[in-house]
């Protein structure tokens, strides 16, 4: 009788990614990466430094499970979105940011719909007062 064939893992252990070799050797759990991603997300930081300064993996452990990647690249900035009001004056002025497109268009939108309704309302941007229909265009640029 022929042995059952051993499942295989669609990646090869060596080059898995370092969170799956986290998990396939009981050395973090899978909140434990959840987490450690957060603070990466948060701080910027590269997940070997999270782990080391959280003493989730010690030192020469990481050491040898990243010993065959490629150096990552740094990450690269975090775009921001700014939704600004440009007047009829020429003046342009910041309603918002946001740290995604899809955010900023919606406050951008938002803007429109007070402006259309609102004409004659007087609004404060900054240190500016004036009334609605000054307002000749809302867009949102981009800044990386």
């Amino acid at each position: 009788m022929d042995a059952a064939p051993q499942p295989t893992s669609a990646v090869p252990p060596e080059k898995a990614p370092l969170e799956t070799l986290l998990l396939r050797s009981g050395l973090l759990t899978l909140r434990q990466i959840s987490e450690a991603h957060r603070i990466v997300d948060e701080s910027g930081k590269q997940l070997t430094e999270v782990l080391l300064e959280n003493g989730w993996v010690p030192a020469d452990t990481l050491a040898e499970l990243t010993a065959d990647e490629e150096p990552s690249a740094p990450p690269e900035p975090a775009a921001v979105f700014v939704v600004f009001a440009n007047l009829d004056d020429g003046a342009r002025l910041e309603i918002s940011e946001h740290d995604d497109a899809a955010s900023a268009r919606v406050s951008g939108a938002g803007a429109v719909e007070l402006i259309e309704s609102n004409a004659e309302t007087l609004l404060e941007l900054g240190d500016r007062r004036f009334q609605a229909r000054a307002i000749t265009s809302v867009e949102v640029i981009e800044f990386a």
